[in-house]
């Protein structure tokens, strides 16, 4: 009886996990439709325009996640050790950082090289703009469902 119990609990978790994940796959789709339609807009490209500029950009976004990761990662390592490291142990981890953010650079620079291609250096210096009112524009939406949803406990008995 036990052996079926915690096999039917396992089961019931397993299949509420993969529910999980598969709304977080939708949220994220819907997000990144979200955010092509907004750049997309903002920047007023052609058909044309988006054709090119995508497949950039998206190879653009996936090496600049790529690199917050390692960055992230390397962070929480260094905050682990932050008691307990010697001198020189302190001098690696900020030149880490520091080629950390020569890589960004890189990156950016590279992007900015490929998407001229694309759109024109005018779009291209429009773009981070575009991606901040983007930025803030999601904070503002979670931060009036945050709120909204604060009152309504607060109305709750």
């Amino acid at each position: 009886m036990k052996i079926l119990f915690l096999g039917m609990l396992m089961l019931i978790c397993t299949i509420t996990h993969a529910q999980d994940r598969r709304h977080d796959d939708r949220n994220s789709d819907r997000l990144k439709s979200q955010k092509i339609a907004f750049i997309t807009s903002n920047l007023d490209l052609s058909v044309e325009e988006a054709e090119k500029f995508w497949p950039i950009y998206n190879k653009y976004q996936d090496k600049q996640d790529a690199l917050r990761k390692e960055s992230r990662d390397y962070i929480s390592n260094a905050k682990a050790s932050d008691e307990t490291i010697t001198e020189d142990e302190a001098k690696g981890i900020v030149m880490k950082g520091l080629d950390m953010e020569e890589k960004e650079l890189e990156l950016k620079r590279a992007f900015v090289d490929e998407v001229s291609g694309a759109i024109s250096m005018k779009k291209i210096a429009k773009l981070k703009m575009v991606e901040r009112e983007y930025k803030r524009s999601m904070i503002d939406k979670i931060k009036k469902r945050y709120n909204r949803s604060k009152g309504d406990r607060s109305r709750r008995p």
